[in-house]
């Protein structure tokens, strides 16, 4: 099996992928049944290339992540998030993830979850109220370490619909002089500009509050 996983590892950086057909997807996504964590890591990272291809994200998105290790949990989630297709599917399965992980009853289990947080950045899909409001809630829970907490502070903006209310969530975070966080709160801004300037009506929701928050901004800045 290691000679399939070496095959698998040079395919990706080969240039054979531009000329991958479907059935060529088919045998890739087969692999990830295999025995060996090796294979299925390498398959799953050979898929995450192709994040245009229905057959390669359905294979990704049927995973049962819940029993993997944190390697192919973080490889799995990352290859979802680079997906072009099946645009509410995927996005509601890491939305899913994160709810799970956030469980209050469950051990914090903060590889998946920095891999869950990571993905949600990246695809930027907007969450529903509840999950911004869990994500919140971790914000101020003192039992939530301040890495993990700058993980979801410069997740929260990619995630949210820049409204008047959730940009003052994060003024309001920002105004507590949050220790340990200096990394994510220099981030976090440039995050929230970016869901800001996706469009119109974004930059015209926001506008006000942006201006609101500047003051707090300075005011961190300068300590």
């Amino acid at each position: 099996m290691k000679r399939v996983s070496a095959a698998l590892s040079s395919l990706r950086v080969s240039e054979a992928i531009r000329v991958f057909s479907q059935s060529d997807l088919q045998i890739v996504a087969g692999c990830l049944d295999a025995k060996t964590v090796d294979v299925r890591v390498e398959a799953a990272k050979l898929l995450s290339c192709f994040g245009n291809d229905i057959i390669a994200v359905e294979a990704l998105l049927a995973r049962d992540l819940r029993h993997f290790d944190s390697l192919e949990y973080g490889v799995t989630v990352r290859g979802l998030a680079n997906a072009n297709v099946l645009g509410l599917a995927v996005p509601r399965r890491l939305f899913d993830e994160a709810t799970y992980l956030l469980d209050s009853q469950r051990q914090l289990d903060r590889k998946r979850l920095e891999a869950v947080l990571a993905a949600m950045q990246h695809m930027a899909k907007i969450a529903s109220h509840d999950v911004l409001r869990t994500l919140q809630a971790h914000l101020d829970d003192f039992r939530v370490p301040a890495g993990l907490k700058g993980n979801i502070l410069t997740c929260i903006p990619a995630i949210m619909t820049p409204s008047p209310e959730n940009i003052r969530i994060l003024k309001d975070f920002i105004d507590r002089s949050p220790l340990k966080m200096d990394s994510a709160l220099v981030q976090m801004p440039y995050v929230l500009a970016a869901k800001c300037k996706e469009n119109v009506s974004n930059v015209e929701m926001s506008v006000t509050a942006l201006s609101e928050m500047l003051p707090s901004l300075f005011a961190l800045y300068e300590n």
